[in-house]
């Protein structure tokens, strides 16, 4: 400030007597006891000190102090601020920025939420700024803290921002010993929380928590894929547009999802409920309400095995009580109106096959009807008849009663099987042993696909066919031979086919490809246009035949006139 002094002092010293003797010196200092405006470079000062020029500095200070070295700027009014402003070429504070402290009694209207009370802003306003900009213009860092310990920084050459980390390696890196490093209170009407998007469609949005070990050798991860991510399958599912929570990494232990307290674990689909597992354990599929039992299921249940081992021995017969409470009972143990499942064919046999037949109250002869099961390795199920000439057969009533077969096998002393259908090597063959007429009533009969685009084809097969013999009816094509059947001149057919690109009544190629082929009406249609080819072959032999005679007239006609020819020029010689 006493540089400033002397400088000011200076340039004083070069204006007139009358401005000299306005300045009072006390020691090194000098002093001012006017109560006017000061105005350097300027004749109409506005403020106490009023400094105007087109240099590039108008102010210098330099300061050799061992504390503070620079400008010092006090408002011993409580209720004011102490500020420093830069104001741009609009003036009247249209756009500026400024450096304040409120007084200690200060009243004015909050900044940023803050009480500008014994505080102090950098802030940047007026109607027409575009906002602070604040930062190095050469690589070293931006460094933000508080207490006299640094907080935060932005690193000069990555723009990585640290925060409690000198040497952030991330966009956004945050270091700390604290029990929550970051805490998100949110407010909002819909969503309150982290948001995290990858605009790259080809990879993955990744929420990753890793712990100690690093290097993601242990870490669990919240991700979705991007529209067109082809990255390797998860559980053998494409990761485009589909979301993950997974755990990985070689030290990994795997992942645990559930509840600490004793509330219900809840998952569902297309926002609805499908199973939940209730703080005590027991898991419900297809209802909320907790029965008491380990799973529960509101619904159908399908599985390739079942197996109930409490109370299982060979021989016993799994029953149910009036609550739907299955267990295993002796077959001795059931009534002799209940169906008899017996190990063997007679009371009392050891043999393979398990037969259920009902025994009518005798349990001493052999049903004439059983069902089949074989333990000697060949895993057969087999629904025979005991009695010679019967039939094995399905049925089905109306809503009045009636009963029908829906299909019989068998009957009649029929040998050997009648209908055979079996799998072997994945192919699927269904034979059909007749020895008289195979019917096929009531529907049409489709080989090689499932539906038609015309109903109207009793047989519709989609692929190749191979017979011995085919014959279909038709009504041949005679009439083209008869005296009034009209045949088209070669110039009428010519016109129809310049036209229409086809035969007359030969159906185009697009109907053909779309409605197919009837081969009795196509080969009568073929055969007439063979018979029409006859008959124009014949009138053309007709056509030679008269030409032929008419030439023959010609050259005997010719040779009279070369002989004419040769007598007249003798007798014009003489």
């Amino acid at each position: 400030m006493k540089k400033l002094a002397w400088c000011f002092f200076a340039c004083f010293l070069c204006l007139s007597a009358r401005s000299q003797s306005q300045w009072s010196t006390s020691g090194n200092n000098i002093y001012n006891t006017n109560t006017g405006n000061v105005g350097i470079g300027t004749t109409s000062p506005i403020s106490p000190l009023h400094v105007s020029g087109t240099v590039n500095d108008l102010i210098s200070v330099t300061g050799s102090g061992s504390g503070r070295g620079g400008i010092y700027i006090q408002n011993t009014n409580a209720s004011g601020q102490a500020t420093s402003y830069a104001d741009n070429n609009r003036g009247s504070f249209s756009s500026y920025c400024g450096f304040l402290q409120g007084g200690s009694g200060n009243a004015y209207s909050s900044l940023f939420g803050l009480s500008r009370a014994d505080r102090g802003f950098f802030i940047a306003d007026g109607a027409t700024s575009l906002g602070l900009g604040m930062g190095t213009l050469t690589a070293q860092p931006l460094v933000f803290g508080t207490n006299n310990l640094e907080r935060m920084r932005i690193d000069g050459t990555t723009g990585n921002v640290g925060i409690g980390i000198t040497s952030p390696t991330a966009p956004l890196q945050i270091s700390s010993s604290t029990t929550e490093i970051v805490s998100i209170l949110a407010n909002g009407p819909v969503r309150g929380g982290y948001y995290v998007q990858n605009t790259n469609s080809g990879s993955n949005a990744d929420l990753i928590i890793e712990n100690n070990h690093g290097s993601f050798a242990s870490y669990a991860a919240f991700c979705i894929g991007g529209s067109t991510n082809t990255s390797s399958n998860i559980f053998g599912l494409s990761r485009a547009d589909r979301p993950f929570l997974i755990a990985d990494g070689p030290s990994n232990l795997g992942l645990s999802v559930g509840t600490l307290p004793a509330t219900p674990l809840v998952f569902g689909t297309n926002n609805a409920e499908r199973m939940r597992v209730f703080g005590g354990g027991n898991v419900a599929i297809g209802t909320t309400s907790d029965n008491g039992n380990l799973l529960q299921v509101n619904g159908g249940l399908w599985a390739k095995g079942f197996v109930l081992p409490t109370g299982a021995a060979a021989g016993m017969v799994l029953t149910s009580d009036a609550s739907g409470n299955a267990t295993w009972q002796a077959a001795s143990s059931l009534p002799t109106s209940s169906l008899f499942l017996a190990n063997g064919n007679t009371t009392g046999a050891t043999q393979n096959p398990l037969s259920l037949g009902n025994w009518g109250g005798s349990q001493t002869t052999v049903p004439s009807f059983q069902f089949n099961t074989s333990d000697n390795g060949t895993s057969n199920l087999d629904l025979h008849s005991t009695r010679w000439g019967t039939a094995v057969s399905f049925t089905r009533s109306d809503p009045t009663g009636n009963s029908y077969n829906v299909m019989q096998v068998g009957g009649n002393n029929s040998v050997g099987a009648i209908a055979s259908l079996y799998n072997t090597s994945n192919v699927v063959t269904l034979q059909l042993n007749a020895q008289g007429t195979t019917y096929f009533t009531g529907g049409n009969v489709l080989i090689g696909k499932t539906s038609q685009t015309n109903s109207g084809y009793i047989l519709d097969v989609n692929g190749n066919g191979r017979f011995n013999q085919v014959v279909v009816n038709t009504s041949g094509a005679d009439f083209v031979f008869d005296s009034a059947y009209h045949l088209p001149s070669l110039f009428e057919l010519q016109k129809y086919i310049q036209t229409n690109h086809h035969l007359p009544d030969i159906a185009p190629a697009g109907e053909m490809q779309l409605k197919g082929v009837d081969l009795g009406n196509n080969q009568t249609r073929l055969l007439a246009k063979i018979e029409e080819l006859t008959l124009y072959l014949i009138d053309q032999k007709k056509e030679i035949e008269t030409l032929k005679e008419e030439n023959a007239q010609l050259k005997a006609q010719k040779e009279r006139i070369d002989r004419l020819e040769q007598l007249v020029e003798q007798l014009s010689k003489k």
